[in-house]
């Protein structure tokens, strides 16, 4: 039985506490964490589906398994975290900076990507089904394995007119 940590934030509440119920498991669905500095933070297999961390700094972060699914984290700062096995589906991952991410086999599928910075991410054995990368930056990727329809990267990295 998965146990559920609940984080009231209609009082004050310090960083610190924040991440004491995320770690491991942590229940934020919902959760506003805009502009959070949770850089280093533990966070494997934390609940954050729904949640706000728009302009969040998470780089270096554990966020193995996480649930992030329709989670806004447009213009996150995610370079060198882990989000191996991590559920994006239909995250809002725009302009984020994932540089050096490990999100091999993550689910993004449905992510919206446009102008993210994925140079020398891990994307090994991801769902990239239906994702939206114009104007992503695409160097160095690992896509060995990754679920893309030929046809969506096409479209997606050249002008097809």
């Amino acid at each position: 039985m998965k146990k559920e940590m609940l984080v009231k934030f209609d009082d004050p509440q310090s960083i610190k506490e924040i991440i004491k119920a995320l770690v491991q498991g942590g229940y934020l669905q919902g959760a506003n964490l805009n502009g959070a500095d949770l850089t280093g933070a533990m966070l494997k297999g934390a609940y954050l589906t729904g949640a706000n961390l728009r302009d969040a700094k998470l780089a270096n972060a554990d966020l193995t398994g996480a649930m992030l699914i329709h989670a806004d984290l447009k213009d996150a700062m995610i370079t060198r975290a882990d989000l191996s096995r991590a559920d994006l589906s239909g995250a809002n991952l725009g302009g984020a900076d994932l540089s050096r991410a490990d999100l091999s086999g993550a689910n993004l599928g449905g992510a919206d990507l446009k102008g993210a910075k994925l140079e020398r991410a891990n994307l090994r054995g991801a769902d990239l089904t239906s994702v939206d990368l114009r104007g992503a930056d695409l160097t160095s990727v690992d896509l060995r394995r990754a679920k893309v329809s030929t046809k969506q990267l096409v479209s997606e990295l050249f002008i097809v007119e």
